[in-house]
């Protein structure tokens, strides 16, 4: 029978793992606890999460208090379910309102405070935030993730729109989980211009630039059009410069198009996106910026024929969402449409055809009318200070199920 040493298993194997598989082999015995346990090995597995494509997570928010985690390797495995605890007897609904890497930020709206907490949904280690309050509607927050040699350390920024009669109030503040503090970086008049929670969470590129849509203010006419891509480094917890928006959103004639469409921002292989339905009411269209900040690097990606019959909120339902490359193919790409009854396809980009993705139980739950997919890495670097989220029995059956069927994946 063939023999691996130890050593072999431990660095080559091991890193190469999923989170999941990882936090069960610690059991194994002393010697992968101890090394799985390590700062070094943590590290290192975390780094390989990071530029690796086989180990995506694809994460679903459920009508309660809870989220659903996919392997996207596992597709017709169980999701796993993660219930969070209600931290007051006015705790509603979760938000998942920003992703980093390996880490969600999660949103508890009560009656008094935006509750917020970082969330590892591979290990369930969270860890929340400083309540701070809040007296608008418009709040979008976005997270990054700083590890080196000497860092590690996870910060999260948060807009706060106060609309006014000629624009908005900006608020900006940062917050550090090194200090544990919220900081204000500035309050300032935005003439003329506005943020919107419309479908309009800021999007992380380079793990440190931030990015969100500005809007005219439209002064009563009740049809807002793009102003600018706006950019916040949060390295230097300042504003950088505007990313421009491609040519496309207006004709030959100057005519904007895109006044009154749903459009958004996305990331793919950490490369800005830009989504919208704007072509003559007819196409929706999807584009990525191959070369950061340069203008001529726009190139449509894809584009699909929507009728020009559906209003204005079925016709933000039917968008477009695309999410992830298949493991091993830069040619096909997942992507979600129509919101409301949970559709998943994998568009080949070369011959321009899409076939339905299948997700194992997805339809035995119910979703959010708002529903949206997220994808981040699955890795076992918690945060400092963190809280395990405890298994329920119906979990514990769900993950069974799982974890079998991951290893049969691994092992063949």
């Amino acid at each position: 029978m063939a023999f691996l040493p130890m050593d072999i298993i431990l660095s080559c194997i091991l890193p190469k793992l999923p989170a999941k598989s990882l936090i069960r082999f610690r059991c194994v015995c002393k010697s992968f606890l101890a090394e799985i346990s390590s700062p070094k090995f943590v590290k290192l597995h975390h780094h390989n999460a990071l530029y690796s494509d086989s180990n995506r997570l694809l994460i679903f928010k459920n009508d309660s208090q809870g989220i659903y985690v996919y392997n996207l390797n596992s597709p017709h495995s169980p999701p796993s379910l993660i219930r969070f605890p209600k931290i007051t007897l006015y705790s509603h609904q979760i938000s998942i309102v920003a992703t980093c890497e390996c880490y969600l930020l999660i949103g508890y709206e009560d009656n008094y405070h935006d509750s917020l907490f970082l969330l590892n949904p591979s290990t369930r280690m969270y860890r929340e935030l400083p309540r701070i309050p809040c007296n608008s509607q418009v709040v979008l927050y976005g997270m990054c993730h700083r590890l080196d040699e000497f860092n590690d350390e996870y910060k999260v920024v948060r807009f706060v729109d106060f609309e006014g009669i000629d624009g908005c109030e900006l608020e900006v503040m940062v917050y550090n989980t090194t200090t544990n503090l919220w900081k204000l970086i500035e309050s300032k008049t935005v003439v003329d211009t506005f943020i919107s929670c419309y479908d309009n969470n800021p999007v992380l590129v380079q793990n440190h630039l931030l990015h969100l849509l500005f809007f005219d203010f439209d002064h009563g006419l009740g049809l807002d059009h793009i102003k600018r891509i706006g950019c916040f480094d949060m390295k230097a917890e300042r504003w950088a410069n505007d990313v421009q928006l491609p040519d496309i959103l207006w004709d030959e004639n100057g005519l904007d198009l895109s006044l009154g469409r749903p459009y958004n921002l996305g990331a793919l292989d950490d490369q800005l996106c830009f989504m919208g339905h704007y072509v003559n009411g007819s196409n929706f269209d999807f584009w990525v910026m191959k070369e950061y900040g340069v203008k001529e690097s726009w190139v449509k990606l894809m584009s699909f024929c929507v009728s020009n019959d559906l209003d204005s909120e079925r016709l933000y339902d039917e968008s477009y969402h695309p999410l992830a490359y298949r493991t091993g193919s830069p040619y096909e790409l997942l992507y979600m449409h129509d919101r409301c009854n949970c559709k998943f396809y994998w568009y080949n980009l070369r011959d321009k055809e899409a076939i339905e993705a299948e997700f194992a139980r997805i339809f035995d739950y119910e979703f959010w009318s708002d529903f949206l997919g997220y994808i981040c890495k699955g890795s076992i670097l918690d945060f400092p200070g963190g809280q395990l989220i405890k298994v329920s029995l119906e979990e514990d059956d769900d993950d069974e199920e799982e974890n079998e069927n991951d290893d049969e994946n691994f092992i063949s």
